[in-house]
C-alpha cells in the first residue's frame, strides 16, 4: 500500500489559479492526474463532494499506474472541509505536499459571481446593468463567499501539515509565474528542469472567466466584509496583504 492516497494536493480556493496550478504541475514526467474520475481533469472531490463514497474508493480512484508517479488531487472545494476531514486527511496521506492558493477575496467573489452566472447564461451586458441590489440578491443566492473562508483554511490545513503546508498568492503569479513555479515545484519535491521548455509552457492562461469589471458598491461592500480577515491574515502569513483593501475598484 502507498505510503500517501495523494502526494501532491491543492485545497483551494476557486477562482485564484488552481486550474493553472494543475496545468503547470501535470507538465512533470513525475505527476500525474485521475483524469478519467475528476472534474475539469483534476477535481475528485472527494473530502467535499465524495466522501461517503469511502476511503476504498478514494485510493483506487487515486493510484497511479506507475509507482514512480505522484498523485495530485487539485479540488478548490477542499478550502471549505473541516477540522475532522483534514486531520483524516493527514492520517490518510502524511507525507503530501499541500498548498493553497488565495486571491484578494474581493476580485476572487467577483470572479465566482462571473463564473456561475455565465453557467446559467447571464451575458455580460446583464451584469453591467445590474443594480447593486440585484447584484446582492445574486450574491447570497449563489453563496460564493464560502470559498473565501481564508485564515481558517490556512490554520486547519497549516496545523495538520505544519511545513508541507504552502500558501500561493494570486497576485505572484500574475507578477513572476516562472519564479512562483519554481517555488511550488520545490514545495512538491518536483525538480523544475525535468520539464522541458517549462518557460514557455506555463505562460498558459487556464479557464479565463468573463471580463465584468466590478460594480463599486460591491467593490465597497466586499471591501468592508473583508477587511478584519484580511487584516488577520497579514499577520498570519507575515505579509502586507494592504493593496487588497484599495479604495480603488481596478486594483485587483
Amino acid at each position: 500500500m502507498r505510503e500517501n492516497i495523494v502526494d501532491i494536493l491543492c485545497v483551494g480556493a476557486q477562482k485564484s489559479a488552481t486550474s493553472w496550478a494543475a496545468h503547470v504541475l501535470n507538465l512533470h514526467p513525475r505527476t500525474w492526474l485521475p483524469k478519467e474520475n475528476a472534474v475539469g481533469g483534476k477535481e475528485v472531490m472527494f473530502w467535499d463532494n465524495h466522501y461517503k463514497r469511502g476511503i476504498d474508493w478514494y485510493r483506487k480512484v487515486m493510484t497511479p499506474p506507475n509507482e514512480t508517479l505522484k498523485a495530485m488531487d487539485i479540488s478548490p472545494g477542499y478550502s471549505r472541509v473541516g477540522g475532522g476531514k483534514v486531520a483524516q486527511c493527514r492520517e490518510l496521506s502524511p507525507t503530501a505536499s499541500v498548498f493553497f492558493l488565495m486571491r484578494n477575496p474581493i476580485y476572487r467573489d467577483w470572479s465566482s459571481m462571473m463564473m456561475l452566472a455565465d453557467r446559467q447564461n447571464i451575458e455580460p451586458e446583464e451584469i453591467e446593468a445590474m443594480d447593486f441590489i440585484d447584484l446582492m440578491i445574486f450574491y447570497e443566492n449563489t453563496n460564493v463567499r464560502q470559498f473565501s473562508t481564508y485564515a481558517q483554511t490556512t490554520a486547519l490545513w497549516k496545523e495538520a501539515y505544519g511545513d508541507r503546508f504552502m500558501v500561493g498568492i494570486y497576485d505572484d503569479i500574475a507578477n513572476d509565474s516562472h519564479s512562483f513555479y519554481q517555488k511550488l515545484c520545490a514545495h512538491c519535491q518536483l525538480d523544475v528542469n525535468e520539464v522541458p521548455n517549462w518557460r514557455t509552457k506555463i505562460e498558459k492562461r487556464i479557464f479565463k472567466g468573463p471580463d465584468v469589471d466590478i460594480h463599486p458598491q460591491m467593490h465597497e461592500f466586499l471591501r468592508r466584509k473583508y477587511r478584519p480577515m484580511i487584516e488577520k491574515l497579514s499577520k498570519m502569513l507575515d505579509r502586507d496583504l494592504s493593496d487588497w483593501l484599495a479604495d480603488d475598484p481596478q486594483v485587483k
